[in-house]
């Protein structure tokens, strides 16, 4: 039983870097291909690597190890933290210079909130006999709480240093309390 275990064990610590590796090249072709544009695409890329790293850092600060049953959740962080920064990517492109509070008050809430129910779904797996399943809510908590938060830092960041530096004037001024009073933004 231990030899086996030794065995699966290594099989995915020498997997794991071309598993990672290959699931973002995928993410960069099919973001390009959803986007039309390489450099959005990198964007995307980028912003999920950054979320990436902000979890993994916060695993090695709560000790969380990864294991053969909670290696699954890497996946799991990389398709919803990827899915955040789409939606993210797409308002604030939509919204233009000057509205990255409004987009961040519309897109970012809806976003937030389904990053949100998968965090508390898998917060449940916390409720488990199981250490590995435990082990495995833990990662996906943590890491896709990270994954979420640097998406909501790097991606409206990047957008702001992208319209600065081609000097992208806002066309309107952030106003998202006229929507709430019921006014229309101009």
């Amino acid at each position: 039983q231990y030899l086996v275990l030794s065995v699966l064990y290594n099989l995915v610590r020498d997997d794991a870097p071309r598993i990672i590796a290959t699931a973002l090249v995928m993410v960069f072709f099919i973001t390009w291909f959803h986007m039309r544009s390489p450099r959005r695409a990198l964007g995307v890329t980028a912003a999920l690597i950054a979320g990436l790293c902000w979890a993994g850092a916060g695993l090695a600060l709560f000790r969380v190890k990864v294991s053969m049953i909670n290696f699954v959740g890497i996946p799991i962080l990389m398709g919803i933290g990827v899915d955040v920064v789409i939606h993210l990517l797409h308002r604030l492109s939509e919204e233009g210079p000057g509205n990255v509070i409004r987009a961040l008050a519309t897109t970012g809430t809806a976003a937030a909130l389904s990053a949100a129910t998968t965090i508390l779904s898998f917060a449940s797996l916390s409720a488990a006999g199981n250490q590995g399943i435990r082990s495995m809510g833990m990662l996906i908590v943590l890491g896709l709480s990270l994954v979420t938060l640097a998406a909501f830092t790097a991606v409206p960041l990047g957008w702001m240093t992208t319209w600065r530096f081609r000097k992208q004037i806002p066309r309107r001024p952030e106003r998202p309390e006229a929507d709430a009073e019921g006014g229309a933004l101009e």
